[in-house]
């Protein structure tokens, strides 16, 4: 998973997107909130821990694509949908898009 990223930050990079990563990051994967990740309560803990992670990934994918230029969103699109996939494939529900709450 992670040489996926990996793939698709690159990909966004050399699209042209701005460069924002930090040196470190706090990550909070503590227990997420029952119902941030897992509203019917039913995920392992593990299972909610990937699914929240994906759903942040997806927050920011969301972001960087709404940030974006005309011709540098693809590969930040592509990050989200492939965030959004992740956290159905973990059994979690998609959020509501940014600003659909």
């Amino acid at each position: 998973r992670a040489g996926e990223l990996q793939g698709l930050v690159d990909a966004a990079l050399a699209a042209g997107a701005p460069d924002e990563r930090r040196g470190a990051y706090d990550l909070g994967m503590g227990e997420p909130a029952p119902d941030a990740a897992d509203p019917t309560g039913t995920l392992g803990p593990e299972q909610a821990v990937a699914v929240a992670a994906e759903r942040r990934l997806l927050a920011h994918w969301t972001s960087v694509a709404a940030a974006a230029r005309a011709g540098q969103r693809e590969a930040a699109v592509a990050a989200a949908e492939d965030a959004a996939e992740q956290v159905r494939a973990w059994g979690g529900q998609l959020p509501a898009l940014p600003g659909l709450d």
